[in-house]
């Protein structure tokens, strides 16, 4: 199993790769957010522990799942 570190580093390759390869601007800024989310748990775990604040902060939503019209 890979270490936490190794693992976060490898997730934000893919999202700033799949970021790359994405076709709307949309798809674009959601890979790019959830990279930086890898980012803060990478510095999260390189400080040698949670900061709760900073975990809070953390919660990601797609702002598609809030532009739903009640029908």
């Amino acid at each position: 199993m890979l270490e936490k570190g190794s693992f976060y580093r490898g997730e934000i390759t893919k999202c700033h790769d799949l970021s790359e390869r994405a076709q709307t601007e949309n798809d674009r800024g959601f890979w790019l957010r959830l990279a930086e989310r890898w980012e803060e748990l990478l510095r999260i775990q390189q400080s040698g522990g949670p900061n709760f604040e900073a975990i809070h902060k953390l919660r990601f939503e797609r702002p598609l799942m809030f532009k739903r019209r009640a029908v």
